[in-house]
């Protein structure tokens, strides 16, 4: 798709990200609920009236249920890129969605990780565990793309198109919009 897309539209793979990371947030927030259903993936042992009991694991004290905030992150992340696109307009900047997209899921993800159990033996003496390493580069790529939307011009082929609203108004001729007088019937 992204070939056919690109030879027809002359578009980049930053721009079908752009629109594609908002389906994307709903797919990670469905999978962090399939991780809670499953018993994985969890948190810390909590004191918090929230912590969940995960009794499929032998768990005998209530964890951060880390997957519910994951899926929380997705939703928000969601929410934002959905009223970035169709009500801010902010697709003519391009990768300034999937810039937003990456800063909301990987520095959420980053902060997390310090609840969360680690997931191999491996990261008990890490200071920062694998997930955390792992999210640092895509950080730093959600800046880059948000500084470089804001530094370039609008994209050309978004900001001749109309609004939705103004659609109407734009095909209406001069001529036309203006009243015609009442002749009288004399």
């Amino acid at each position: 798709a992204f070939l056919l897309d690109r030879k027809h539209f002359h578009k980049g793979i930053i721009w079908i990200f752009d629109r594609l990371v908002i389906g994307v947030c709903i797919t990670g927030a469905c999978i962090r609920l399939g991780n809670l259903m499953n018993s994985e993936i969890y948190g810390n042992p909590t004191t918090m009236p929230w912590g969940f009991l995960f009794l499929n694991n032998g768990d005998q004290y209530p964890c951060h249920p880390t997957q519910i905030y994951e899926m929380l992150y997705c939703l928000v992340g969601f929410v934002v890129t959905w009223l970035m696109y169709w009500k801010g307009r902010l697709y003519r900047r391009n990768g300034l969605i999937f810039g937003v997209f990456l800063e909301i899921v990987f520095f959420t993800r980053f902060v997390l990780e310090f609840i969360k159990l680690d997931q191999e033996a491996f990261e008990s003496g890490m200071w920062l565990n694998m997930g955390q390493w792992l999210s640092i580069p895509f950080i730093v790529w959600g800046v880059f793309l948000i500084v470089r939307a804001f530094r370039r011009p609008l994209d050309a082929d978004a900001a001749l198109a109309p609004a939705p609203a103004e659609s109407n108004t734009a095909k209406t001729s001069p001529s036309a919009k203006r009243t015609k007088k009442p002749t009288s019937g004399k």
